[in-house]
């Protein structure tokens, strides 16, 4: 079995600029930061599944790509998840019906735990200027999506470490 969701990796580029955005506040909270080469925009979140069973996944994630077009995805404001009261998350909103239509075929081809699409930048365990952390911006970057991951994530002590395992492109 291995652990499975899809989602999109960021471009190298992009992930300088969510590193910074980082850096805004992490003295604002205690937790963890997810590292610079696992940032990404989760899609669904597919949980075990059987070895023998990621390369039907994959096909199944390129037909549904291949119904989509590539798209320009804006990154909005700071979200907090479940919610600003009860904070175990603090991630970025991302922007785009296109996107959310992609989940949703996502949802009911492949299925998995599926949430609005988000990039997560911190698992946290404890806000300590609640009102500075409200008041943090990000600044509403675009960028292409030309593809969409299947992605595997191998947990150990030091953090996850994420492998792309297959890649279905974006018409």
């Amino acid at each position: 079995m291995v652990r499975l969701f899809i989602g999109i990796m960021l471009p190298e580029s992009l992930r300088d600029q969510i590193i910074l955005l980082q850096n805004k506040i992490k003295y604002l909270l205690e937790g963890k930061l997810v590292e610079k080469e696992n940032l990404h925009i989760s899609l669904s979140f597919l949980g075990e599944v059987d070895q023998n069973k990621i390369a039907s996944v994959g096909a199944m994630l390129d037909h549904i790509c291949s119904k989509h077009e590539k798209l320009q995805v804006k990154l909005g404001g700071l979200k907090f998840i479940p919610s600003l009261e009860f904070l175990r998350v603090v991630a970025v909103e991302v922007i785009g019906f296109a996107l959310k239509k992609i989940s949703e075929d996502i949802r009911d081809g492949i299925g998995g735990d599926v949430k609005p699409p988000h990039l997560t930048l911190c698992r946290v365990r404890k806000v300590i200027d609640k009102e500075k952390l409200i008041a943090v911006s990000s600044d509403g970057t675009e960028f292409l999506v030309d593809k969409i991951s299947l992605i595997r994530s191998e947990l150990s002590g030091s953090g996850p470490k994420y492998t792309v395992v297959h890649n279905s492109g974006l018409r």
